[in-house]
């Protein structure tokens, strides 16, 4: 059997927006055939100026999409397949079925913030970009209607309703943030519900209860809807008025005879 050795071969490249505009920070995955869990990838992270290489690879094609990064966040992209050796890809990140925005206080300024992207059952989470303060985008999304929270370290909060339609993006969201309430919630049922907490139209947080535990999150002040569900049905609701830099504690009774 007859060993033949190399060198490696690199792909290198440049990662930007439809805008021309070079995408720092943001890492790329590689591989022959791409599975939605990254098994057995080569990543890397594209510079301050956009440029990418990865490798050392052996001979062959291979395909490579964007997972995320600084500020930005969501399911990876459609693959790009080129050559290993190639050394003028351009990835163009789609803006299509993408959301972004800015998290800002109340005089404007830009803040440092965690921001959900939220559906019933549903959620990402990312921090904003740390070379655009307070900017965020999330990418390759479904066509829904979602909520878009973000949370300050020092529990200040916002929330707002968003349809992204097919075919669209939606861009330019800003998020200004309000000192908010601490929600607590507790069942009785022996096992784990989810909870829903509305703020107006705005889905503010979404999250598991399970049974002899309180679960805690921090929400908008003002007219709240809580809901109790497991699937599509909704078996509980309470509604209530949050009070800014207040912890408020709802337990649901739903066992006969407790």
């Amino acid at each position: 059997m007859d060993l033949v050795g190399h060198r490696g071969l690199w792909i290198r490249g440049r990662l930007q927006g439809e805008d021309g505009r070079a995408l720092a920070q943001v890492q790329i995955g590689c591989g022959r055939e791409l599975n939605p869990w990254n098994a057995g990838e080569l990543q890397a992270l594209a510079n301050d100026e956009g440029r990418f290489r990865i490798g050392p690879l052996f001979p062959g094609t291979y395909q490579l999409r964007t997972l995320g990064g600084d500020g930005v966040f969501g399911w990876p992209s459609e693959a790009t397949t080129v050559e290993a050796g190639a050394s003028n890809v351009v990835l163009v990140l789609p803006s299509r079925h993408s959301i972004g925005g800015r998290v800002v206080d109340r005089e404007g300024r830009a803040v440092d913030a965690h921001v959900h992207l939220l559906r019933q059952n549903s959620s990402l989470g990312q921090e904003t970009s740390q070379r655009e303060q307070g900017a965020f985008l999330f990418i390759a999304l479904e066509p829904d209607t979602y909520s878009v929270q973000a949370e300050a370290p020092d529990g200040r909060v916002a929330v707002r309703s968003i349809v992204l339609a097919e075919g669209t993006r939606v861009e330019g969201i800003v998020l200004t943030l309000e000192e908010g309430t601490r929600i607590g919630v507790r069942h009785d049922l022996e096992r784990y519900a989810r909870c829903a907490i509305w703020a107006g139209d705005a889905l503010a947080a979404d999250s598991s209860v399970h049974y002899g535990r309180e679960s805690f999150e921090t929400v908008p002040a003002g007219p709240l809807r809580i809901e109790l569900y497991s699937g599509d049905e909704i078996f509980a609701v309470r509604e209530l008025i949050g009070r800014a830099g207040r912890v408020e504690s709802v337990e649901f009774d739903l066992v006969p005879g407790d």
